[in-house]
C-alpha cells in the first residue's frame, strides 16, 4: 500500500498498482474517433500507389534476378540475391495494398 498526500491534510491509503492492467483492453473501443474521412482516404489512397511501387518494382527485380528476356539488362541482370529482394519488396507491396483497401 502506497501513502497519498490528498488535496487538504488528509492521507489516503491507495494500493500499489503494478503490472498489467486488464481492464484497459476492454476501453478502447470506447475512444472517440479522431481521423478524419479526408485524412483515412489520402492515408489509404498514398498506402496503395506506394503498395503498387513496391509490387512492380519488385517483379521487375525478380524478371532481372531471373535475367527473363523482356527484363532490362543491369548489374541485378542473373543474380538471384535480386530474386530474393524482388520477392520481398513485392510481398511487402502487395501486403500494403491489401491493407490499404481493406474496410475499416
Amino acid at each position: 500500500m502506497d501513502v497519498v498526500e490528498g488535496r487538504g491534510r488528509e492521507r489516503l491509503v491507495a494500493p500499489l498498482v503494478r503490472g498489467f492492467d486488464a481492464r484497459s483492453i476492454t476501453r478502447w473501443r470506447a475512444l472517440p474517433q479522431v481521423m478524419t474521412r479526408g485524412y483515412d482516404r489520402r492515408v489509404r489512397t498514398r498506402s496503395t500507389a506506394l503498395g503498387a511501387l513496391l509490387l512492380l518494382g519488385g517483379l521487375v527485380w525478380i524478371a532481372q534476378g531471373l535475367d527473363l528476356p523482356f527484363a532490362p539488362t543491369s548489374f541485378m541482370t542473373a543474380d538471384r540475391l535480386w530474386v530474393l529482394i524482388g520477392a520481398a519488396a513485392a510481398l511487402t507491396g502487395a501486403v500494403l495494398i491489401g491493407r490499404a483497401r481493406r474496410p475499416s
